[in-house]
């Protein structure tokens, strides 16, 4: 969606110098955060499971937002993604875990593998990010982490078991970290 036009005249750029990886940013929610943090002036990390998609969000951005290839359900590729946010900007400001995915099925019809994979990718993921960027934000004396959740972890969605499972674990992830680190200034 394109920006209003003179959005950049009037916008105060509130995220200027800042350093922000943004998960799921090759496309949907993801991109559009990735387009309105570099528009409020930061330095964005595009990190998606398709690196044809981060580098085309990473190219419609211009420098120096950077394209990265991550799958946030393996946490070495976690680590990677951070690590390249400090060797290139030598630190982290914001993480925002937006990476997700769903699949339509109910509880009993869902598969183990299916019910592992949804997890692994919205939930794991999220602690991954979070595990590997909580350190580089307390040394920095602080920062945000975003954590994308749903409707979904409320509100019963039919069809949706693992979705609403991994969104409502990201809810309570989220409170517990909020609460593990508010001293160290980082916003969860």
């Amino acid at each position: 969606m394109p920006e209003p036009a003179g959005a950049d005249e009037w916008m105060p750029r509130r995220l200027a110098a800042r350093r922000a990886v943004i998960t799921g940013a090759g496309a949907g929610i993801g991109r559009a955060i990735a387009r309105r943090f570099a528009a409020e002036g930061a330095r964005v990390l595009v990190a998606d499971i398709d690196s044809g998609e981060a580098e085309s969000v990473a190219c419609e951005l211009g420098p120096p937002a950077l394209a990265h290839a991550v799958d946030v359900s393996r946490e070495e590729s976690v680590a990677a993604m951070i690590g390249r946010a400090v060797d290139e900007w030598q630190g982290l400001d914001v993480l925002v875990n937006n990476a997700g995915i769903g699949i339509a099925a109910n509880t009993p019809d869902t598969g183990i593998e299916d019910w592992r994979r949804v997890l692994d990718v919205c939930l794991t993921g999220t602690f991954f990010g979070m595990k590997h960027a909580i350190p580089l934000l307390r040394a920095a004396g602080g920062g945000a982490i975003i954590n994308m959740s749903s409707v979904a972890a409320i509100v019963g969605v039919a069809d949706r078991a693992a979705y609403c499972a991994a969104k409502g674990g990201i809810l309570a992830l989220t409170r517990a970290a909020a609460v593990d680190h508010a001293g160290e200034g980082i916003r969860v």
